[in-house]
């Protein structure tokens, strides 16, 4: 009886290899996790960067236009024609 309880509770028994090998997916879960939120950390920043982009972009636009209609607008009021 004790060798099969030394079956499964010894160095080499069942309980100790079932435990390396969750150990194993535990670990490759971990790793997978960690590239995942390295992945996930550029996305940001580069998502970050494109809406920056977007957003001075949209301003230059607002000014263009501002512009655009400051000068047509003062044209039009003082009889120029094109």
């Amino acid at each position: 009886m004790q060798a099969e309880i030394e079956g499964y509770v010894g160095t080499d028994g069942a309980f100790s290899q079932r435990k390396e090998v969750n150990d194993g997916r535990i670990k490759r879960l971990d790793d997978q996790i960690k590239d995942f939120d390295v992945r996930m950390e550029r996305r940001e920043n580069s998502l970050r960067d494109e809406y920056a982009r977007l957003e001075e972009t949209i301003r230059q636009l607002q000014s263009q236009q501002a512009s655009f209609l400051s000068f047509y607008s003062s044209s039009f009021n003082s009889g120029s024609q094109f």
